[in-house]
């Protein structure tokens, strides 16, 4: 019997410290408003985060064999159970950022008196829970305009208190398994097993001080939750013919688990593998098996994060719709906006939708010729903007993923000529995961909706709409949308890879000692890479081959060479060209914002279009180089990376992002030196 521990503890401090432009708006009511009016004051923003990340876990177990297993006819059978707990917690704070309750509270009940003496009247804050003197501030301060500070300290900290954030995850485990030999197979060799048995417990708690509400913060409940996972698994290995004429080794595997989670029931899984070698050079084998994952802590009680987004209400009136017309036929009065169907893009669906509202869920009925508009039929309306508070993350009522993989290759080993090392293995792969965990947009939830007929679409269940009062151009919006994740669509993914190791050793003139040479091929050829995406129209099939990020071609070339205690790297990587949409690579540009269309117009003289943008990424290698040397227990160690200095490929496409994401070098050649030194 052997027992055994193991420790370890990990933390980590950092400070961050930003600085940018703020803002503040002033109502004209504001007492200390030296504007007069409704405006907008900037001031110089400080921000400064403190995160502390401390993780500690600790193992014990026991293992051994057990010899008396042997009276029964069994062998070789040894066990293996431990215990353990691991807590992670990190602590986060944030000064510099108002604190909205505390800055409404200023700008609604400040006054001052006859003497000049300016007060504020204190009130309850609501849902914090707390009642905090109210503070008469003076934004006009040179030290608040150029500083983000003013000159009193207790003015500061009354706006910009702290904003913690204390979470901390627990995870406590039981483990045991037990394995050995069965019996022995006349064609083959000796059938074995193991079976054990894992129960862990999953635990996050957040606590957050003046949670939400915090300029540019949403509002973040934090993930408050608790699971619990029992399986049971095993797994059989069958060697059914060794060392006879064209079976040097056929073997078949076995494994299933059964897990129990608390929130999600159970589910049962299986693998099924067989290796065929009719040589000790050459084999093939195949795998069949499938997949469990609950969603994790987050994904089932993170909370609902509350912000504020644009999910391009269909019911606003478009702007092409209510053009300047000379509604009265008088050259002498000005020009009105107007509604004009004939100019009106959407669907009549759309439109019925919105003027009937109702539907299975129940919603609000609205003026889709004038929402959206302040003063429509007038000479200079107002379109307005209208942010509508969503909701986004944790939804306690997921299911699980489930997926299935099939997976087929081959091993070559080359065995003819000593002097040279070859090995070759090719494997072709094929994964489907269903029911994904992801969320829809917003937007996409209420296009869904309004496109449907009847707004009968299960997603109109999330949308909220108030109601329409003909005389308050703001009414009748879309005030809240439900967008926490959900069970989405599947994705299936297909492919080969492809694993090559090449190796010889070389005598030189100037020295005794050979130089060993190695050179690793590693690549992947994507064949299919689909996605099943819910859409506006429905669920919409995205192939993803070819696009950004999604190359058909991966490779990675290694080139090595060993000379006593000096070593030197030269290391390719390559990614296929790329063209978003699958599509052709040139897109047509319209839109007034384009530099090209305001330079030239969309259109030349001919009815040509003029500005396209570009969606084509050229093949892309970069190479990487180092030489090393040690001794003893040291390595020293010199390099460039991106020898050639290589510049990522060119693209004007703005749904690109950031190139470095997808694996292009974007911070071009740089050069390095370190040492290490082994304990």
């Amino acid at each position: 019997m052997t027992a055994y521990f193991e420790g370890t503890f990990a933390a980590r401090e950092t400070q961050t410290n930003t600085a940018g432009q703020g803002a503040i708006e002033l109502p004209e009511s504001y007492a200390l408003n030296q504007f007069g009016g409704q405006s907008t004051l900037f001031f110089q923003s400080q921000n400064v985060t403190d995160t502390n990340v401390s993780q500690y876990r600790f193992v014990a177990g026991l293992k051994g064999k057990l010899p008396f297993l042997e009276n029964a006819g069994l062998d070789n059978w040894e066990y293996d159970g431990y215990l353990s707990y691991s807590r992670s917690s990190g602590q986060d704070s944030v000064r510099g950022v108002p604190f909205l309750p505390r800055l409404e509270q200023t700008l609604a009940n400040t006054v001052v008196d006859a003497d000049g003496n300016a007060t504020c009247t204190p009130r309850s804050i609501p849902g914090e829970g707390q009642n905090v003197s109210c503070r008469p501030l003076d934004f006009f301060q040179q030290s608040f305009l150029f500083s983000g500070r003013f000159e009193d300290d207790l003015d500061t900290n009354y706006l910009f208190p702290n904003r913690l954030t204390d979470t901390v995850v627990k995870q406590n485990i039981a483990s045991g398994y037990v394995s050995g030999d069965l019996f022995d197979i006349p064609t083959g060799g000796t059938i074995v097993m193991g079976i054990g048995g894992e129960y862990r417990e999953d635990i996050i708690e957040t606590r957050t001080s003046l949670a939400g509400d915090f300029l540019g913060f949403f509002d973040d409940p934090g993930s408050n939750g608790r699971r619990t996972l029992t399986e049971a698994f095993g797994e059989i290995e069958f060697p059914l013919v060794t060392d006879k004429p064209l079976v040097h080794e056929l073997t078949l595997n076995l494994s299933g688990r059964y897990t129990d989670e608390s929130n999600f029931g159970s589910e049962e899984t299986y693998s099924v593998k067989g290796v065929y070698a009719p040589t000790d050079w050459l084999s093939f084998r195949g795998s069949y098996g499938t997949s469990f994952r609950a969603p994790n802590l987050g994904e089932q009680f993170g909370g609902a994060v509350v912000g504020f987004a644009n999910p391009n209400d269909p019911c606003r009136v478009p702007g092409v719709a209510v053009p300047f017309t000379d509604f009265d036929n008088d050259p002498t009065t000005d020009e009105t906006r107007n509604y004009n169907p004939d100019l009106d893009p959407r669907d009549p669906n759309i439109i019925a939708n919105c003027l009937s509202g109702g539907g299975p869920f129940g919603l609000a009925a609205t003026d889709p010729f004038s929402l959206g508009v302040r003063g429509l039929n007038g000479s200079s309306p107002v379109f307005l903007g209208a942010p509508t508070q969503v909701a986004s993350g944790s939804n306690p009522d997921l299911d699980a993923e489930t997926s299935d993989a099939l997976s087929l290759g081959g091993t070559f080993i080359q065995p003819w000529i000593d002097e040279i090392d070859f090995q070759l293995a090719v494997n072709y792969f094929r994964i489907e995961v269903n029911d994904e965990v992801n969320q829809l947009t917003a937007a996409t939830i209420v296009n869904r909706c309004y496109n449907s007929v009847g707004l009968s679409d299960p997603t109109c269940e999330f949308i909220t709409r108030d109601a329409r009062d003909p005389n308050i151009a703001e009414s009748g919006e879309v005030s809240f949308v439900s967008a926490l994740n959900q069970n989405l669509g599947r994705q299936i993914v297909r492919g080969i890879d492809i694993n090559g190791e090449f190796g010889f050793d070389f005598s030189t003139p100037w020295s005794e000692t050979d130089v060993d040479y190695n050179l690793i091929v590693r690549g992947t050829r994507s064949i299919q890479q689909d996605v099943e995406e819910a859409t506006v129209d429905g669920v919409n099939i995205n192939d993803n081959l070819g696009e950004y990020g999604s190359p058909k071609w991966r490779l990675n070339l290694t080139n090595s060479l060993r000379w006593k205690d000096f070593g030197f790297l030269f290391q390719s990587r390559y990614l296929s060209s790329a063209i978003e949409d699958n599509a052709d690579p040139f897109d047509q540009i319209t839109t007034g914002f384009s530099l090209c269309v305001q330079t030239l117009g969309a259109f030349d003289a001919n009815g040509d279009f003029n500005c396209f943008q570009d969606d084509d990424l050229n093949d892309y290698w970069v190479h990487n180089t180092s030489m090393s040397y040690s001794k003893d227990s040291y390595v020293l160690r010199v390099g460039v990376n991106n020898v050639f200095d290589t510049d990522p490929p060119l693209t004007d496409n703005n749904d690109l992002g950031f190139l470095g994401g997808l694996g292009f070098d974007t911070g071009g050649r740089t050069y390095f030196v370190n040492a290490t030194k082994r304990f």
